[in-house]
């Protein structure tokens, strides 16, 4: 049964190869890459040519740089795999990825398989333990679960698809973070009745590179974009979403928080989006979200100067953050 990966490369010359041999030693062998590159100017393609021609299950295609979404979206269109799955050009996987992926998806007949992963960083190794144990779960309360940013990844990495629940959806262009979210959530809101199984094995290794990490400036003005484009997503699928008006609600004050919690200046759209959304979606909000939210709404400065010491903390994170 053949497995299709697809894998969007820009400038990735420094751990290209470890990922490509991670692939090449699976123990299960069926599978075919899709190898896009994305404009690269260092020696990438070059390297995925080099793959190409040694092995004829990787095929690759140059494009100009159109973004990894875009990327993912070609990749994908030529895949002719059953199954599908995306790997990150700067990570590698465990020998066993693709063979345990697999038998988990047909022995529950699931319609896709999610994986713990490894974060490496050049000298610690820390176990990313979102699942904690093997069960079977709907798309439903997978999606309930990736609304309120709770227990489910919200990237297409360490996850494998079986092709017919992705449809015909494309993932969202246009955007430099969330892309994996948007279109995880809308292929669980148009297949609601999909069965996910959950494996807790750590499986996939995500590089902590400097390239991977975000300047605090960049993640606001990024979560800005992430937030609009919900919105809009929100909209086209507004009867689907109503069953979900809670999560949806906390999607939304979450998001703003990320942008909130960073920039330490007044703003009153997101107040009043804060205020539209703040008693459905406070549920699932942990105690110091709630209260720097209603602080913010009664007055900025106020939230600020109460929580002005933790948003600086050396070690500050809003996944620490929105922990209760």
């Amino acid at each position: 049964m053949l497995i299709s990966i697809v894998i969007p490369i820009f400038n990735a010359e420094a751990y290209l190869r470890r990922c490509l041999d991670s692939i090449q030693n699976q123990t299960y062998s069926s599978f075919e890459v899709i190898l896009v590159n994305d404009g690269s100017t260092d020696n990438s393609g070059n390297i995925c040519e080099a793959y190409t021609l040694n092995d004829s299950r990787f095929t690759t295609i140059h494009n100009p740089n159109i973004g990894a979404g875009a990327s993912r979206n070609l990749g994908l269109s030529k895949t002719q795999g059953k199954w599908i799955t995306f790997i990150d050009a700067d990570d590698w996987i465990a020998p066993d990825y693709l063979d345990s992926l697999l038998s988990a998806a047909l022995k529950e007949s699931a319609d896709a398989v999610f994986c713990n992963a490894l974060y490496v960083s050049n000298d610690s190794t820390t176990k990313s333990n979102i699942y904690t144990i093997c069960e079977s779960i709907s798309g439903q309360l997978a999606l309930k679960k990736m609304l309120i940013r709770s227990g489910i990844r919200s990237e297409l990495w360490g996850k494998l698809f079986k092709r017919d629940i992705l449809g015909n959806i494309d993932i969202p262009t246009g955007i430099s973070v969330g892309e994996d979210l948007l279109f995880l959530i809308e292929v669980l809101l148009l297949k609601q009745n999909c069965k996910i199984q959950i494996l807790n094995s750590f499986l996939y290794y995500y590089n902590m590179t400097s390239n991977s990490l975000m300047r605090c400036s960049t993640i606001s003005v990024k979560n800005r974009a992430l937030l609009k484009a919900y919105l809009l997503l929100s909209e086209k699928y507004k009867a689907e979403l109503s069953y979900y008006a809670a999560e949806s609600s906390t999607f939304i004050l979450r998001t703003i928080l990320s942008v909130l919690t960073i920039e330490f200046t007044p703003i009153d759209s997101l107040r009043e989006l804060l205020d539209s959304h703040y008693k459905e979606g406070q549920i699932n909000l942990g105690k110091k979200e709630r209260c720097f939210i209603r602080l913010y709404m009664q007055s900025p400065f106020l939230a600020y100067s109460a929580f002005h010491p933790i948003l600086l903390c050396k070690n500050f994170s809003i996944n620490k953050f929105i922990s209760r």
